[in-house]
């Protein structure tokens, strides 16, 4: 099970790294009230209860968000929303025997939701199919509380995870929206949760920290900064220090890489782009990864049998004008 935790602070926030306290299991933010939150896990189907899997049996994709009544000022780059209520979009896999997702609907979120068949669904208008990605069925019912759902993940899935578990569960009764979702591909679940800045008291913010023996927790502290250029102002850029849980004893910064794809008449030697000044005089940091045609000794037309080399690097920050 992995976790993605991210502090999302208003443009101007000075962040300072003597804020934030890492240890093995967890990340303290001392002006994480300051931020908005979220959280994201993601979890294989072996990690899941067995009644879930069976009823995601017939899905091809499943995406699920819940939006709360209570209005809240949205964080960059996280603007998106829905009316407040349940909403469900999901197409089955065999469209000519599809079954519906009511009754897992019902298991999470309310035994009395009126959710009955397909008929209960709607289909989206699709005015040109070739290029859609929306869902073939689509769903919307109010429901003002999660606390069905909240229920359901303390006793079904945080038996294994005790007390941070049920804290996180918890804590989802102060959530501005919860995202599920599922595709046939991934054969994974991930359920992303965001809480508005501003919010007082442990039991709504949670701190970030992972949930049991070899689980996963990155963390990032981020800020929005201004766009680079003019006429860039639709851009949205975040700058700031990533951790991840039990591998890193303090945060780093955000380090920026290219990936090139470069024509087969291109040869890289790996041996030079390995020397710390030949990479600097590319404003470069390191060579991550290199593959293509590598071996010097082979005639030119070998090398053409490969398509494109691809390099990925690490780039250095840029100080303004250069």
């Amino acid at each position: 099970m992995k976790q993605r935790i991210t502090y999302l602070l208003p443009k101007g926030t000075e962040l300072d790294a003597a804020s934030i306290t890492v240890s093995e299991t967890s990340l303290t933010y001392a002006n994480a009230k300051a931020a908005a939150v979220e959280k994201r896990v993601t979890a294989g189907l072996s990690e899941l209860p067995a009644e879930i899997v069976a009823s995601l049996d017939n899905i091809h994709e499943l995406h699920i968000r819940w939006s709360a009544r209570t209005n809240y000022h949205a964080t960059a780059p996280l603007v998106a929303r829905l009316p407040p209520g349940l909403h469900v979009f999901f197409t089955p896999r065999n469209l000519d025997n599809a079954t519906t997702p009511c009754p897992l609907l019902k298991h999470l979120f309310a035994p009395d939701l009126a959710c009955h068949s397909l008929a209960t669904f709607t289909k989206p208008p699709l005015l040109s199919a070739r290029f859609s990605h929306a869902s073939t069925y689509q769903f919307h019912a109010p429901l003002p509380r999660l606390l069905h759902f909240q229920t359901f993940l303390a006793r079904a899935l945080c038996a294994d995870f005790k007390g941070p578990c049920v804290n996180e569960a918890a804590a989802l009764s102060y959530a501005s929206y919860l995202d599920l979702d599922f595709d046939v591909i991934s054969h994974a679940v991930t359920a992303t949760a965001y809480w508005r800045a501003g919010i007082e008291g442990p039991a709504a913010r949670t701190p970030a920290r992972t949930w049991g023996v070899g689980g996963r927790a990155e963390v990032g502290v981020l800020v929005e900064e201004d766009a680079d250029g003019e006429g860039e102002d639709e851009e949205v850029k975040l700058g700031g220090l990533l951790t991840v849980l039990g591998e890193d004893d303090a945060p780093e910064g955000c380090a920026l890489h290219a990936y090139l794809t470069l024509p087969a008449a291109l040869f890289l030697d790996r041996y030079q782009l390995a020397d710390a000044h030949a990479l600097a005089a590319g404003n470069l940091v390191a060579l991550r990864s290199l593959s293509g045609a590598q071996d010097l000794e082979l005639p030119a037309w070998a090398g053409r049998k490969e398509w494109n080399e691809s390099k990925s690097k690490k780039r250095k920050k840029m100080a303004p004008g250069q």
